[in-house]
This record gives C-alpha cells, sequence and structure tokens, in this order.
C-alpha cells in the first residue's frame, strides 16, 4: 500500500515497504502557546499544529499534575509557526540523554513552553539550572 503523504519517503521497498516521516518533530523543542478553551478533544486534536501550540489535559488523562486556569493560560500573542523567523529565539537541544536523565538546553525570549516528545513517566521530574525549583511532572 502506498502512503499518499508528500511528508513520507518510500525508503525501502522489497517484502515490506519502509516509509521516513520526513516531517518528524524533535525530541525537544519549545512551543509558544496554549490551546485553550477547547471542550471536545477529539476535535482539538485534529485542529492541532503541534509545532505552534499544545494541549494541556492531565486532569482529564490522568498525565502530569492538574495546573490551575493560571498556569494553563495561553501566552499573550502567538508567534509565527515554529518554522518562521520568530521562532529563531525559541530553541531546544538535547545536550545528554542517559536512561535516568535528559539534559536539554532551551532558549526563549519570550514565555512559551518546553516538549520532550518521550513517553510519558509519571516520576518525571524537571529541575531548572542552579538547582531545584518547583517540580513539575512530565
Amino acid at each position: 500500500m502506498d502512503i499518499n503523504n508528500p511528508n513520507y519517503r518510500l525508503v525501502y521497498d522489497d517484502e515490506i515497504r519502509v516509509y521516513e516521516n520526513t516531517d518528524v518533530l524533535p525530541r525537544a523543542f519549545v512551543v509558544p502557546e496554549v490551546m485553550a478553551g477547547w471542550t471536545d478533544l477529539d476535535l482539538a486534536l485534529r485542529s492541532l499544529n503541534p509545532r505552534q501550540q499544545l494541549i494541556l489535559d492531565g486532569e482529564t488523562n490522568g498525565l502530569g499534575r492538574d495546573l490551575t486556569p493560571a498556569e494553563a493560560q495561553p501566552t499573550p500573542a502567538p508567534i509565527e509557526a515554529a518554522t518562521g523567523p520568530a521562532s529563531l529565539s525559541m530553541s531546544a537541544q538535547v545536550i545528554q540523554y542517559t536512561p535516568n536523565q535528559v539534559w536539554v538546553s532551551a532558549r526563549l525570549d519570550r514565555p512559551g513552553w518546553l516538549v520532550l516528545a518521550d513517553t510519558y513517566f509519571p516520576g518525571w521530574r524537571l529541575t531548572p539550572p542552579g538547582g531545584r525549583g518547583p517540580d513539575t511532572d512530565g
């Protein structure tokens, strides 16, 4: 079966077909805003641009910590998509990756969300540079 999507490139075609996703998200990246005001999760997921927005849903899906409404507010002014010029000042890079720790360097010149695209684990903790701050699940 062919995959009719320009973001998938056929890389092997013999006994099986293997496709490469050429538009894959990086392991760590910065998202400038939260998708606010959604009531239908299925509809929100279909309209989501993961390079621009994220959905905070800890209360419904049981993952992460439940955020207060103030913590979950979107940034005041949306910026261009992650491929646009405004994103040059918002970046993240995995510096070191081990089975028990991930070091990520992030640069933001405005409020945003650091996303680590790994499988969720309830014991994850975020430690900001310079020592222990408020721990955050996920």
